[in-house]
């Protein structure tokens, strides 16, 4: 059985549990729709004022159980993320938890995705869109961005030179670099390689990874060019 079809699966016994079936009965939550590896479901809430309501979500189930699943609060009618000022109210704990996210805020966390024939990219980020302008200034908001930016010394901690500029280079991304071309390899050597990789990098007990299948061919293709054009790669 290959991973997607062991995963769609296990999600499709989970949603047919007794436990989750017994919840859907008492009105706490239920199934929008499912077409793996998304899923979407609506929570029910009670808002502050007392008054009843529901909070829809996207599941990207990809790899699960092995994996955990990728969650957002969600628009169905927009098939988007549920804007700012819609979400959930409450405790500042609630505020927090519902909060839009910057893309760039969270230096642990990773998740590396590899995509074939079997697994959709545009599938799996559809509705999904990086807020830059808004991330980049987050970014440059951090302490650890200003101390770097007033720093005359180049070639420091977290920093390299790039185009005789001195450049960031986080420590996540260098590290999920190194993850990413460890996968490729694995293709190119014809091995399986995983499907799903998370992770903290606070804490490397909590790694996870769910395995794919080996390529049945594996295809370099290349145009040659004069020798003095460039060499291009697909």
């Amino acid at each position: 059985m290959s991973a997607v079809n062991s995963s769609a699966g296990a999600v499709a016994v989970d949603i047919s549990a007794a436990r989750f079936q017994a919840g859907v009965a008492r009105g706490q939550w239920r199934v929008i729709a499912s077409e793996f590896p998304l899923l979407f479901v609506a929570i029910a809430a009670i808002e502050p004022d007392g008054t009843t309501s529901e909070y829809s979500f996207r599941l990207e189930l990809t790899g699960f159980p092995g994996a955990a699943p990728e969650v957002r609060i969600w628009d169905c009618s927009a098939a988007g993320p549920l804007p700012q000022a819609r979400r959930p109210q409450g405790s500042p704990r609630v505020i927090e938890a519902f909060k839009t996210w910057g893309h760039v805020a969270n230096y642990q966390k990773f998740r590396v995705n590899v995509f074939g024939k079997e697994r959709d990219p545009a599938q799996h980020f559809a509705g999904v869109e990086d807020d830059r302008v808004s991330a980049v200034k987050e970014l440059m908001r951090l302490p650890a961005y200003k101390e770097l930016a007033l720093s005359q010394n180049d070639g420091g901690c977290a920093a390299a030179m790039l185009a005789e500029r001195s450049v960031a280079v986080p420590f996540v991304s260098a590290f999920v670099g190194s993850v990413v071309m460890t996968q490729a390899i694995r293709i190119g050597s014809g091995e399986a390689p995983c499907v799903v990789l998370t992770g903290n990098l606070g804490d490397l007990r909590t790694v996870r990874a769910t395995m794919g299948k080996p390529a049945a061919r594996i295809n370099f293709a290349c145009s040659l060019a004069p020798a003095n054009a460039s060499l291009s790669t697909v």
